[in-house]
């Protein structure tokens, strides 16, 4: 009997493991659960013990449902961390713009091309994350883990990540442009601050964007198999 509920646990627990926390405190509610029930019965066979496993369910529904309810609540944290990622970038943007100095013979490069990554990369990520959240908003959320429902996470994992890619590439592109651009009386600690907060703001976006792309994987492995 022992094995049975073993096995049953440690199928939940390898489901469950895009969240050990969730996926120990389940294995503690379900195993409490599990002994209970059995306590019930005089001589509790394997039988009863598979009554009472059936009963909860299946190891892949449970973890379907509540991978579900994960990818929603992330989601909303993604969307709101896109939009602090992009205020931050707007507001760098500002201050590049009257911190510089303005360009003197810098060629092609400099002129034109550097300005525009830096601007429109921005938007770029802007018109990207709010098509993306519009669409996102529109797909079924549900309540099972399928074909269907999987379309939204997966939306919004594309469109997460062309945003952060945008978002990047102006990041960089201003990088560039207090390198090239900065005058000599700028205190360097003031260059530096700008770009840590900036880099530090994306390499947050950047994790949250992965973690949810790994569930989001997961979830469709769970709906694969």
């Amino acid at each position: 009997m022992a094995r049975l509920i073993e096995a049953y646990l440690d199928d939940l627990s390898s489901r469950l493991s895009f969240d050990p926390h969730l996926a120990e405190r389940m294995r503690e509610e379900i195993a409490g659960h599990v002994e209970d029930a059995l306590d019930a019965s005089e001589a509790p066979s394997e039988d009863d013990v598979r009554r009472v496993l059936t009963r909860l369910g299946s190891p892949r529904a449970m973890a379907s449902h509540y991978l579900l309810d994960a990818l929603d609540r992330q989601s909303e944290r993604l969307w709101w961390a896109l939009l602090t990622m992009m205020a931050a970038t707007f507001l760098a943007m500002r201050l590049r713009t009257l911190g510089l100095a303005a360009p003197s013979d810098g060629g092609a490069l400099l002129d034109g091309l550097i300005p525009l990554v830096d601007r429109y990369g921005l938007v770029a990520a802007m018109v990207i994350g709010a098509a993306g959240w519009l669409a996102a908003r529109r797909l079924p959320a549900g309540e099972t883990l399928d074909h269907e429902t999987l379309r939204r996470p997966i939306l919004v994992t594309v469109a997460a990540g062309l945003s952060f890619a945008a978002l990047a590439a102006s990041v960089v592109a201003g990088g560039a442009r207090i390198w090239l651009q900065a005058p000599g009386d700028l205190p360097p600690a003031l260059i530096l601050g700008g770009l840590i907060a900036e880099i530090t703001v994306l390499s947050l976006g950047g994790w949250l964007i992965t973690l949810f792309l790994r569930r989001t994987l997961l979830a469709r492995a769970l709906v694969s198999t």
